[in-house]
């Protein structure tokens, strides 16, 4: 019996239809999930980063250094200027400096450093922020010309380290080769506009005189390398002997010539040895001499020779926009025999900023773990995570709209959100559920459990809009103050999703 044409066509539309509603409901979702996903990622790398914002603790970091070879006595004139130039510029708002001359941070040999600490007024006392201070005193020390000075402000999160907040490792197993791209990788850093200031810590700028002995000479003489060793060692090196007391005080006996006798290296010739047959000669016609520049200090980074390049970052740049214009900086000047890495607060922000993704998805993760088990279903927990990419994007938009950066206490907010809008949900398919098992339709339960969740008149909806809104909502200057506005962008990013 054939069939009804009109029963196939009926059959075919309500089939058809139905399909075709599931297929567009579907098609929308996975559309606005693409979008969303998209829009995190523009609104991610759009987001300046840095490992947390400045804190106005009104404290300032100076450190100065001197020409390689200057020692106390001129280090200690100069940090009184400094300490002079630092009253002249910023005096209206300083409360008081602690100034320390060659502390010898690094290396023993590095007299020539010194720093201060420079103790600012309470903030409701001045109405210049740190922020606002640190050009005023840069201008101001620029009128110091017998030491290089930078300041530094103290970083938010202590990392351990004393160094500014850009540090970019440079390392080969030849150090000529580092020597020889010092020069360059300066000039190219220092014409960045991220930064402010830019040094490296290994220096080849200390004088040495090298003594070669003309050994065919020597030899000749009967005088040994060991004589002549020992004389010069003796005249120029101001080695201890022994102690001896006096009025109950202990004293060292350090053997050297005077200091005008030992300025020039032609006093070279002041110095007399014993030839073989008990002549005095002078050491300077059995050695050769030769100048040259060498390092006071050779630093190692992963067990290789390395150079750090520090910087100081310019007003308006974050602490990745540095980071990012160090590594283009490399790759315009190293060769394929250079490893980079970095150090200091730069290191911090890398690893936190890599672990994000991982701290993101370990969340979700365990969320769904715990959901699935509670509701005894992998279906309802899939409900209320899609609304976790939409919550994440209301949050980063409060972060750019308000003009925070990416940090760790916008972080901390981003994975508190998770947590609220989860609740939200859980609410939601809980009072769902509870009313399809009453009788409703799918459709009516939802609509009546999100409107029980979120109606303000009723208890929970009342309780929960109180709670949200007391405990992200930003709290006034006057109890915030200056000094810890970084946690502010703990706030911002939830509350993008809730209003």
């Amino acid at each position: 019996m054939p069939l009804s044409w009109d029963l196939i066509l009926r059959f075919t539309l309500g089939g058809g239809q139905r399909r075709f509603t599931r297929f567009v409901a579907l098609a929308s979702l996975l559309g606005m999930m693409v979008g969303v996903a998209a829009l995190i990622t523009v609104l991610y790398r759009a987001l300046p980063e840095e490992l947390a914002p400045l804190e106005d603790r009104g404290l300032l970091v100076l450190n100065a250094d001197g020409p390689q070879g200057a020692g106390f006595d001129y280090m200690f004139e100069a940090m009184n200027e400094v300490d002079r130039a630092v009253r002249r510029a910023i005096g209206d708002v300083l409360e008081a400096t602690i100034t320390v001359t060659s502390p010898g941070f690094g290396a023993s040999t590095t007299t020539n450093t010194g720093f201060s600490r420079v103790i600012l007024k309470d903030a409701e006392e001045r109405e210049l922020s740190q922020q606002e201070i640190v050009p005023l005193l840069e201008q101001g020390l620029s009128e110091v010309s017998s030491v290089r000075t930078f300041v530094r402000q103290p970083a938010t999160i202590n990392t351990g380290g004393r160094g500014l907040p850009v540090q970019f490792v440079v390392q080969n197993s030849d150090l000529e080769k580092v020597r020889e791209v010092i020069p360059r990788f300066l000039e190219a850093a220092r014409s960045r506009p991220e930064f402010s200031f830019v040094q490296v810590d290994l220096k080849f700028n200390q004088p040495e005189l090298v003594l070669e002995i003309d050994r065919t000479r020597s030899d000749a003489l009967g005088v040994s390398a060991r004589e002549i060793a020992d004389v010069v060692q003796a005249s120029l090196s101001g080695q201890r002997y022994g102690y001896f007391l006096k009025d109950g005080q202990q004293y060292e006996i350090i053997g050297q010539m005077l200091r005008e006798a030992r300025n020039d290296p032609g006093d070279l010739s002041r110095l007399l040895v014993r030839d073989a047959a008990g002549t005095l000669i002078p050491v300077d016609n059995l050695v050769t001499r030769r100048e040259q520049s060498s390092a006071p200090v050779l630093y190692r980074f992963n067990r290789f020779t390395a150079a750090t390049f520090s910087a100081n970052l310019a007003p308006g740049y974050t602490l990745g926009d540095g980071v990012d214009a160090m590594r283009e900086v490399g790759d315009e000047v190293l060769d394929d025999t250079f490893s980079t890495d970095l150090d200091g607060e730069s290191r911090e922000l890398v690893e936190t900023g890599s672990s994000l993704v991982f701290v993101f998805g370990l969340a979700l993760l365990l969320i769904y773990l715990v959901l699935a088990a509670q509701f005894e279903s992998f279906r309802d927990p899939l409900a209320i995570m899609l609304t976790v990419p939409l919550a994440i994007t209301g949050g980063l938009l409060a972060l750019w709209y308000f003009g925070q950066t990416l940090n760790i206490f916008s972080q901390i907010g981003l994975i508190m959100l998770i947590g609220l809008v989860t609740k939200n949900g859980i609410l939601i398919v809980e009072f769902a559920n509870q009313r399809r098992a009453a009788g409703l339709s799918i459709a009516e339960a939802v609509e009546d459990a999100a409107a029980s969740t979120k109606n303000e008149k009723s208890p929970i909806g009342a309780f929960f809009v109180f709670a949200e809104a007391v405990g992200l909502k930003p709290r006034p200057e006057r109890t915030w103050g200056r000094a810890h506005r970084a946690r502010r962008a703990s706030s911002k990013s939830p509350t993008g999703d809730l209003r």
